[in-house]
């Protein structure tokens, strides 16, 4: 009947149409079987010689699905992040720039305008272990210094070669797959300062070709609208202009930043031979009370990012010292009653090794130390502070200049909140390291306060530029080959002499005098002239020394 009928019908097995017809019956003079021709099975021997159908039309029963363990997929690699900051005095805003730097983490830190001086370390501006800093502070007078902050997770070395006489400083940064960036801090304090232009472009004439430059700073340029690319009416230096952008295009530099980063100037500007690379660029609220906004680069190279591993630290004050001691004494009896004969040093030593680490595991407690992330003096009321900040200059940047002066106000009062907040939060945790209770009137400085001095006063300098036969060496492999072969050539490989020569040289005859024999060696060595000590000068040391004894 099935393969008479036209009509639809399904497989007991799989349950899928089956379709019969004039179209099919046709198709039975081929020696090929039809795939669809009707089973002459029943449904009873259906059930029993075939498998259960793998599909029904009855609905599914519901069935308790237990919840599949998330997957955490692998972050991808942070693209690399640059700041432009025009500080405007750095060390009135160590707190500020910690913020910027827990909020942002940035890979690079281009400032102008930083007011160091040489006798400021490094320590006492920026976080420790975080950044290799390179410093051109201004020497003279007061103002100006530019700096690069660059991430240890960077390979980079500073470039001295390149630097002239001007606030321009060079760093060279090596990363796989991406040819070596020269990446500089540039300042420019005067409008018409021709002399800083003429060293720029002395210093880009050294650059080796064929290497990605980057370009950063404040480059006092107010008067060129970088939208329509064009010089504006009131530009009084049109000569400066021109040379300065005559010599960004013999070294084929273009400029990036197109939006405002003081008022409405763009002043803090990013020139590069290779404008593919720039993925994103906006800014950021300023530094403190600075007028120069914070612009942000994100760039089109990934990296990889080293998470340091936590450390396992054993807190031998909490140790129960006198159950070591029972189990020790316990394991050595049980040592030495074994009989190791047939077993090596090796383990033997693993043995032991083995015991003693799990007795240390067993009864000495143990805490694991991870990096901190947040800033201790970072306070939720601060951070609400700088949330509503962040959104109001987003506002600002979207609002047109003519319907954004009350915004402006508003923003202004709230940096200057944010920053006496900050202020005044780092300031109370620096006291409190300091004194560990000062409401005690016998309070003495604790365990954190003599940490906190080691920390201010040490620096992580590096090995400094070293200088061989007029090359400079900033290569890590290269300063040591450098290194190696001044140690090696300061020292000599010592010579013993021979018995036979001592003895003919100064052996002693039983008739001889022992005087004549003692000046003839004195005779047979080579002795320096007669050291004179003259002073011909009197210093006060000297002088309130004499009038002492008198």
């Amino acid at each position: 009947m099935l393969s008479d009928s036209k009509h639809i019908w399904y497989c007991l097995r799989c349950a899928l149409p089956n379709y019969s017809g004039g179209l099919f019956e046709s198709l039975d003079t081929l020696s090929d079987t039809n795939i669809f021709d009707s089973l002459n099975l029943d449904a009873s021997s259906c059930s029993e010689i075939l498998d259960p159908p793998q599909a029904t039309s009855s609905p599914k029963p519901i069935l308790k699905t237990t919840k599949k363990p998330k997957t955490t997929a692998k972050k991808a690699n942070k693209r690399l992040t640059i700041l432009n900051i025009n500080c405007q005095s750095i060390k009135s805003k160590v707190a500020d720039l910690h913020q910027v730097i827990d909020q942002v983490k940035p890979d690079i830190i281009v400032g102008t305008e930083s007011w160091l001086t040489p006798d400021i370390c490094n320590s006492e501006i920026f976080p420790k272990d975080l950044f290799c800093i390179y410093r051109k502070d201004r020497t003279g007078r007061k103002g100006g210094g530019v700096f690069l902050a660059i991430s240890v997770d960077i390979l980079s070395s500073e470039q001295p070669e390149l630097d002239t006489n001007c606030e321009l400083l060079w760093a060279k940064v090596d990363i796989i797959g991406v040819k070596s960036i020269y990446i500089g801090a540039y300042y420019k304090p005067q409008e018409n300062d021709t002399e800083s232009v003429a060293e720029l472009s002395r210093s880009l004439q050294r650059i080796p070709t064929h290497s990605n430059i980057w370009l950063l700073g404040d480059f006092n340029l107010p008067n060129y609208d970088w939208v329509k690319q064009e010089l504006k009416p009131n530009c009084k230096f049109t000569n400066t202009y021109n040379n300065f952008f005559d010599i960004m295009n013999d070294h084929n530099l273009e400029q990036v930043v197109h939006i405002p980063t003081r008022q409405e100037n763009t002043l803090d500007l990013f020139y590069i031979n290779q404008p593919s690379l720039v993925q994103n660029i906006k800014t950021l609220p300023s530094l403190g009370t600075s007028d120069h906004d914070i612009v942000f680069h994100e760039m089109n190279i990934t990296m990889g990012r080293k998470k340091k591993t936590p450390r396992k630290i054993s807190q031998y004050k909490k140790a129960d010292w006198d159950k070591i001691r029972i189990e020790v004494k316990k394991f050595q009896d049980e040592y030495f009653s074994l009989t190791l004969t047939n077993n090596t040093t090796e383990e033997k030593w693993t043995l032991i090794k083995n015991k003693i680490q799990e007795i240390t595991d067993k009864n000495i407690p143990s805490k694991i130390m991870k990096q901190k992330q947040d800033i201790p003096w970072l306070t939720p009321e601060i951070k609400r502070l700088i949330r509503k900040r962040d959104r109001i200059h987003k506002k600002i940047k979207a609002t047109k200049s003519e319907k954004k002066s009350d915004t402006i106000k508003k923003h202004r009062s709230l940096k200057h909140q944010v920053q006496q907040k900050l202020r005044t939060s780092y300031w109370n945790y620096i006291e409190n390291i300091i004194i560990e209770d000062s409401k005690l009137k016998d309070s003495k400085p604790s365990k954190k306060f003599w940490s906190f001095i080691k920390n201010q006063k040490s620096e992580n300098m590096g090995v400094s530029p070293l200088k061989v036969n007029g090359i400079t060496k900033t290569n890590p492999q290269d300063q040591a080959e450098a290194l190696n072969h001044q140690f090696h050539s300061a020292f000599t490989t010592p010579k013993p002499l021979k018995l036979s020569h001592i003895c003919k040289k100064y052996s002693l005859n039983e008739n001889e005098d022992m005087s004549l024999n003692n000046n003839a060696m004195k005779a047979d060595l080579d002795i320096c002239d007669d050291i004179y000590i003259q002073v011909k000068q009197e210093s006060n040391v000297h002088k309130h020394y004499k009038s002492n004894l008198k």
